[in-house]
């Protein structure tokens, strides 16, 4: 029978039962805020998940207001292109961003977002993310930075050691 974690323990701190496992459990003990801290993020919509949101910020970055090409935000999310595109046909279903053909190359597709995008946009991305800057920034920019870093050195870690131990499981994303 497992039990589920409930988070960074009280008390003094526990006894490694291997080599190494105080760092495992504090690896693993801050995987646990970081996942509490996401939950803190908005509700979004019925039918938006992270992802649509993480297009439309990109888009924000890429051309405020304007129009970025499929390509382009799919660099900044550095996504496999057809998740990407597929992000992009979703959040077009939902009318928050059109696709339109560029003028002088009508295979470059460009996404511009919608009356409801923008609006979409400025609760989720820009509010949102000029609050986190502020509060983000009383930790500073070198630390957050290390943050992301060592948070993708442990997932490589963890999908390495987890794709041998269960063979088919530890994907990319």
């Amino acid at each position: 029978m497992t039990t589920k974690r409930q988070g960074p323990p009280a008390g003094p701190p526990r006894r490694a039962a291997a080599r190494g496992g105080d760092v495992v459990d504090a690896v693993l003990d801050a995987l646990v805020l970081a996942k509490r801290a996401h939950a803190l993020l908005p509700p979004l919509p019925a039918g938006l998940r992270p992802a649509h949101v993480r297009v439309l910020a990109a888009m924000e970055r890429l051309a405020p207001g304007g129009r970025a090409r499929v390509s382009d935000i799919n660099r900044a999310l550095g996504a496999a292109l057809p998740n990407t595109s597929k992000f992009v046909n979703e959040l077009a279903d939902m009318k928050l961003v059109r696709k339109v053909a560029a003028a002088g190359d009508r295979r470059v597709v460009l996404v511009e977002t919608t009356a409801a995008g923008a609006k979409c946009a400025e609760r989720y991305v820009r509010r949102l993310h000029a609050r986190l800057a502020e509060a983000f920034a009383e930790i500073g920019a070198s630390e957050c930075a290390a943050l992301r870093r060592t948070v993708g050195k442990v997932h490589e870690a963890m999908r390495r050691v987890c794709s041998e131990q269960e063979p088919g499981r530890g994907g990319t994303s």
